[in-house]
């Protein structure tokens, strides 16, 4: 073998199979030999294992030994001290100032967050990035180039929603025109083949857009707002068949406006929360058969606060009660109870439910069992983390009582208030992720795992380092967004979790038993860092990571091995 042969063989084992065990070190030294085929491609499956275990370890000997880094295991839940690294899951050593020299996939001007097709396209709008300053709506391949067809950029649409993936490969979208002199905006919802072509029928109007849905059979539900005859909201439900035909039953025009994005039963049936046209403390929750009738039983009068439906069929509504309070908090009023109630899909209310908590309540979770987990706790007491089951009563070995001091993110029943910005996350094997801090401390944070008995998993809970933070899925655009990017799962059990390391954005994957396998940290270096803002998985199993720049002008896509 030629010597320009070895080296192209040895740079492409050691950076583009970009094994874990392969120190970044000797990875930042191999990137530097030149390539011969042009610039390299996205971490692939590892095809040659026996002779990417010799080289590895030649590596690690030439290293002299190399370095493993590990999680520590905290043994007990306690606030982290400020001179405390060993609680920390960042890692000193020369791991911390190498990167990854892994490049974004793409990298699209403005751009909102990407989604993936059955197929593995990568899809992707932007708002006013064209030439001609209007919206486009990207298809990548998984090399990430653009496809055959694309961008789709219709000169008048300037604005475009994050694009719904259908089947067979159809892509549908809202794009909005220009606002003229502060006046009303036309929308359109768009069905794009896979060449980026207008499919026959289409686009449709969607003035006054504020949700769209996939249903069963690849219908495609538009949620519009608009106004009646008297000043009173409506809200109009329209259902598409792929070739833009209106089905038969729709739409369906619903006194009041959306409270939230509606939902589907596993018989698709479509949900919906309707606020009344005045202020009222209940709502309608509305049941839609795939005809447009409205279900037997329904709509129900239900306190006004949230919904979801679980994989069982039944509908979880929650509210906060503020009746009685007594004074208010910065936020507003304090909650004196939280009510969680369960309903099924005849519209009555499920065997041993209501369920009523004193104090502010999370907004809740459904495991795959129909398990509804959420946070709660009273003034002066300890948080719990409770567990109820679809018959209303606890779970065994639940609720579990986090140690005094200790509070889920962001959340504190001193403050009356309810955790807006996360909610606790069910992993594949019936765990619990738990975002908490101590109280008052916003500053310190960790990851909490409970068992599905509701015990601490060994090795965890895990703390950030001073200086790290839970990304925010707003990253830079307000100073934190709405709400915490939640963490995903890999086939193996990997906890993939989205850090703020100072305005730097980091991707940890952590193993169930609470041990750091690899981090990643984009290249980009002040004055435009990366801040990730979502996290899910292609359908080939890669990790899809998002990541904002520092002046939200660009969005950065990456593609992740399971190695890192």
């Amino acid at each position: 073998m030629k010597d320009e042969e070895f080296l192209r063989d040895l740079r492409a084992l050691l950076l583009e199979d970009a094994s874990p065990i392969v120190p970044s070190v000797l990875r930042a030294r191999i990137s530097a030999i030149p390539e011969a085929h042009g610039p390299r491609s996205l971490p692939a499956t590892l095809h040659r294992k026996r002779l990417l275990g010799l080289v590895a370890g030649l590596a690690v000997v030439l290293l002299g030994g190399g370095f493993v880094f590990l999680l520590a295991r905290s043994p007990a839940i306690e606030a982290p001290a400020s001179a405390a690294p060993g609680l920390s899951i960042s890692v000193p050593g020369p791991t911390t100032a190498a990167t990854n020299p892994l490049a974004p996939l793409f990298e699209v001007a403005g751009g909102g967050l990407p989604v993936t097709g059955d197929d593995g396209t990568i899809y992707l709008a932007s708002s006013s990035s064209g030439p001609a300053g209007q919206g486009e709506v990207y298809a990548f391949d998984r090399n990430g180039r653009i496809k055959p067809g694309w961008p789709f950029a219709p000169p008048a649409i300037v604005e475009f929603e994050t694009p719904l993936a259908g089947p067979d490969g159809v892509v549908y979208v809202v794009g909005q025109e220009r606002s003229v002199n502060g006046g009303t905006r036309h929308a359109e919802l768009w069905a794009l083949d896979g060449g980026g072509n207008v499919r026959t029928g289409w686009p449709q109007a969607a003035d006054g857009y504020v949700g769209l849905g996939l249903g069963p059979q690849g219908t495609v539900y538009l949620s519009t707002q608009g106004t009646a005859a008297g000043g009173q909201s409506e809200l109009t439900i329209t259902a598409l068949d792929a070739a833009g035909v209106v089905r038969s039953g729709w739409p369906q025009v619903l006194r009041g406006s959306l409270s939230q994005n509606p939902a589907f039963g596993p018989d698709g049936t479509l949900y919906a929360l309707i606020q009344p046209a005045t202020p009222s403390a209940t709502a309608q929750l509305v049941a839609l058969g795939q005809n447009g009738a409205t279900k037997a039983g329904w709509p129900m009068t239900v306190p006004n606060g949230g919904f979801l439906v679980g994989p069982n069929g039944l509908v979880y509504v929650w509210s906060f009660d503020i009746s009685g309070a007594a004074g208010t908090t910065p936020g507003g009023p304090r909650i004196t109870r939280t009510q969680f109630l369960a309903l099924d899909p005849a519209g009555t209310v499920h065997a041993g439910w209501p369920i009523t908590i004193d104090g502010p309540a999370g907004v809740p979770t459904v495991g795959s069992d129909g398990t509804l987990f959420t946070t709660a706790g009273q003034e002066g007491a300890s948080e719990h983390v409770l567990a109820i089951g679809p018959d209303g009563a606890e779970r065994a070995g639940w609720p579990y009582s986090l140690p005094a001091g200790i509070s889920a993110w962001p959340y504190s029943p001193q403050e009356g208030l309810a955790a807006s910005a996360t909610s606790p996350t069910v992993a594949p094997d019936g765990s619990l992720l738990l975002a908490i801090h101590p109280v008052g401390d916003l500053g310190k944070q960790g990851i909490l795992a409970l068992d599905a008995d509701g015990q601490v998993r060994a090795g965890w809970p895990i703390w950030l380092a001073p200086g790290e933070a839970l990304a925010w899925e707003g990253g830079f655009a307000t100073g934190g967004g709405s709400n915490l990017v939640p963490p995903v799962f890999g086939a193996d059990g990997t906890i993939y979790l989205a850090l703020d390391a100072g305005g730097n954005g980091r991707i940890e994957a952590i193993g169930p038993e609470g041990r750091e396998r690899w981090r990643f940290t984009p290249t980009a270096s002040p004055p435009h860092g990366e801040l990730f803002v979502a996290l899910a998985f292609t359908s080939d199993g890669k990790l899809l990571a998002t990541a904002k720049t520092d002046s939200n002008t660009t969005t950065l896509v990456y593609v992740l091995g399971s190695d890192g």
